[in-house]
Parts: C-alpha cells; structure tokens; sequence
C-alpha cells in the first residue's frame, strides 16, 4: 500500500468520523429539543432520553476529535514551538507522545468495549460498550494517521 493511498483511507476514515460526529450533534440537539418541549408543554417526558444522549456524547466527542487531530487543529503551545529551532524534531516527539498512549487507548478499549457489551444500561437496555466503542475506533484512526505522518518525516516529506 503506498503513502497516497493511506493518505486517501486517513481522509474518508477522517470525513466519516465527521459525518458521524455532526450526525449525533444533530440528533442530541433535537432529542433534548422534543423532549424539553414535551415535558415543559405536554407535562411528558419520554424513558431513556438521558441514556441516548450521553451515547449521542461520546459519539460526538470521539468522533469529533478523530477529525480535529488529523487536520491538526489541537490545542498546541506555539509559545515554546516557535523558540525551538529544530521543528522536525519537535513534531516527531510530539507525534510519538500522542502514538504511544493511542496504542495503548486502543488495546484497552477495545477489551473493555468487549467486556461491555454483556452489560446494559438499565432503562433502554442499550448495551454498555456502545458508550465506549468510538474510543478505540477513534483512536484506530488517529494511530494510522501518526504512523503515516511519522513514515512522511521519515522519508523527508514535510508535514
């Protein structure tokens, strides 16, 4: 598999984790919308909202920074960036300090997204590993990302 087309597979993996994190802001906003117009109007509230909308969260969340990561719009201290002169250097340990934890958010989360599944929230009966299940999706995405930008500075592109 060459570079370009990792780097074609990193940008669909990054514009579904998009699609998907506005899909859920979407639906958390008019979830929590219906339902406080229910109960405010109608003296209704609908069973289980607060269980979907904390799922609709961590889909959001997770979804959503999968994105930012991979059109490199985190948070950085640009103050200490721009006193060091070897910028390379600079962006391959800042890489690796994200890799490393990545891999290990992965194996983790995998397992405890398995270990999850068994269980079931106690209203709708949703299983419990779909609140964990986008972050080690999430995270699967971003490793393939640091590993290609890593490969790129290794063969001397610029990222």
């Amino acid at each position: 598999m060459t570079i370009h087309t990792i780097n074609k597979i990193i940008k669909l993996s990054s514009n579904i984790c998009f699609f998907i994190s506005i899909t859920c802001l979407v639906l958390l906003v008019l979830l929590n919308a219906i339902e406080i117009f229910t109960r405010l109007v109608l003296d209704y509230s609908f069973m289980g909202v607060q269980e979907i909308s904390l799922l609709l969260v961590c889909w959001v969340i997770f979804m959503g920074f999968t994105r930012v990561v991979i059109k490199k719009e985190d948070i950085s201290v640009t103050f200490l960036v721009k006193k060091i002169k070897a910028k390379k250097l600079v962006k391959v340990i800042n890489h690796i300090l994200l890799l490393v934890p990545s891999c290990f958010v992965i194996f983790l989360g995998v397992g405890l997204t398995l270990q999850e599944m068994n269980f079931t929230t106690s209203i709708m009966g949703l299983p419990k590993g779909l609140y964990i299940l986008p972050l080690p999706l999430a995270f699967v995405v971003i490793t393939v990302f640091l590993f290609n930008e890593l490969i790129k500075m290794a063969g001397g592109e610029k990222v």
